[in-house]
């Protein structure tokens, strides 16, 4: 479930996991204007896991176009270089 994922990503996932049981037992106890705030910490928690994870993933993408023009220049380089 968690391959792939970085410490701090996996422990983000499982704080905003555990808040949010946190916040259902607490509906239960004081309903949900008491239990309001344990919700926004888990929703801002998710989101933060979505924030990291997206720019991973465009981190990566940027890295892998870099390396193909780095390649196609160093294919042009020795096409060059076999002309001459």
């Amino acid at each position: 479930m968690f391959k792939g994922l970085g410490l701090v990503d996996t422990i983000i996932l499982v704080l905003a996991t555990g808040f949010f049981f946190i916040g259902v037992s607490q509906i239960i106890l004081v309903g949900f204007a008491g239990s309001y705030w344990i919700f926004m910490l888990t929703f801002i928690l998710l989101f933060l896991f979505q924030h990291r994870k997206s720019a991973a993933a465009e981190k990566k993408r940027q890295e892998e176009e870099e390396q193909k023009q780095n390649m196609t220049s160093k294919k042009k380089k020795n096409k060059k270089t076999k002309k001459k």
